[in-house]
């Protein structure tokens, strides 16, 4: 939808958050790891470990999750008895690191997985089903560098080794599995992914995972959004540690984008109509121009919402007819006109228009056909997917 999001689907595709305290600064992860070869732990797994260690490393402790040592006991291949996680760190390059896996077969100590190299030094790990079998998968979140956070990927135990099942980019998660609206539970984890864009501020995702990849979980929006929601709040108020943030179309659309997310329709375009007040069309700079189209979809997805089809369709039009050349600068970015083409067919069904409904979808596929994206093609594909799911929904043609 903004610029921001052209960012991260640069970057790759959309870890590490604290659930207190409206969440901790993460510019301590923005440093290359210093290396601690003091690590704490057991020193007898710390020499069982000693034979392993590729050639040109050392060990090394966990760069951000509290007292990690530098061999953890996880129980990665769920037969009850504890594997050794050993991270490692380049004996001359900061940047390198890396970690492998032991697994003790009768007598013997035996590694069954290895990865070292540039941009892997080991922050933390941790467990989850993601699956929903009732094993855990091992996700491991390693240091890339800048402000891109930190990429988080996921193993699973695949006899004899660890394989990689996908992976995601983010400063901050929260594992939880998370009712959906009616309160039910899929058994699954799913993965609130928290990606900084400036400041304060946080574009922010719900994950889930499903053949081969992360998708977004938007059936348990309402559940995870109410949170994002407060945080967000908690800056329009200025109260807490995060009280410097400074109002902004940007604040207002994240704040009204997790209100509608939260199925919060109301509050949403309490915040579109306060946002319009204080930052008029003929003030907005370049620069702001579009958070402000961004919510002015937002405003569209929350008259949706309670009903108000006609006056969504007046105010999503103008942009649905925009015509742009992707990653030219264009106020409008592509994905937000198929954004808004894709919610001008939402209006339509909602008024029973199902013949306006499918031109709208069908319009969204004919323009992504015609231009790809280089700079946004996560969320290009996000609503080509969308408009392919709502046309197999609608009422076949007589």
């Amino acid at each position: 939808m903004s610029p921001v999001l052209t960012r991260i689907a640069a970057m790759a595709a959309c870890l590490i958050l604290s659930g207190c305290s409206l969440f901790p600064s993460p510019e301590t992860l923005v440093t290359a790891p210093q290396a601690n070869v003091q690590a704490s732990g057991n020193r007898d797994r710390q020499q069982i470990a000693q034979p392993f260690i590729p050639p040109g490393y050392r060990l090394i402790a966990g760069q951000h999750q509290d007292n990690l040592p530098a061999v953890s006991q996880f129980d990665v291949d769920g037969d009850g008895v504890p594997e050794l996680l050993c991270t490692i760190a380049s004996k001359t390059n900061g940047y390198n690191g890396g970690f492998f896996a032991l697994k003790k077969i009768g007598a013997q100590w035996k590694k069954m997985f290895e990865l070292t190299g540039e941009a892997a030094s080991v922050y933390s790990f941790t467990q989850a089903d993601l699956i929903g079998d009732g094993k855990k998968e091992l996700l491991v979140s390693y240091f890339v560098g800048g402000s891109a956070g930190e990429s988080v990927v996921a193993y699973s135990w695949q006899n004899p080794t660890l394989r990689p099942l996908a992976s995601v980019m983010a400063n901050r998660l929260e594992l939880e599995d998370m009712p959906d609206k009616v309160g039910k539970r899929d058994g699954k984890s799913e993965l609130g992914i928290w990606i900084k864009d400036t400041g304060t501020f946080y574009i922010v995702d719900v994950l889930r995972y499903e053949n081969g990849r992360f998708v977004p979980a938007e059936d348990v929006y309402p559940y995870y959004f109410k949170k994002v929601a407060s945080y967000y709040e908690s800056l329009s108020s200025g109260n807490g540690q995060e009280s410097k943030s400074v109002k902004s179309p940007l604040l207002y659309y994240y704040l009204a984008d997790a209100y509608v997310k939260a199925d919060e329709y109301q509050k949403a375009l309490a915040v579109c109509d306060r946002a319009r007040r204080e930052f008029p069309a003929k003030e907005v700079s370049p620069a702001q121009q579009s958070y402000i189209e961004n919510l002015t979809i937002v405003r569209g997805i929350a008259l949706i919402g309670t009903g108000s089809f006609k006056e969504a369709e007046k105010i999503l039009q103008p942009l649905a007819d925009k015509r742009t050349t992707p990653g030219a600068g264009q106020p409008a970015a592509f994905p937000t006109i198929l954004e808004a083409a894709y919610y001008m067919g939402k209006a339509a069904q909602g008024q029973h228009e199902d013949a306006k409904a499918r031109a709208c979808y069908n319009q969204v596929l004919l323009m992504a056909k015609k231009t790809i994206d280089p700079y946004d093609k996560a969320q290009q594909e996000r609503w080509v997917e969308k408009s392919r799911q709502a046309l197999q929904k609608l009422s076949p043609l007589k």
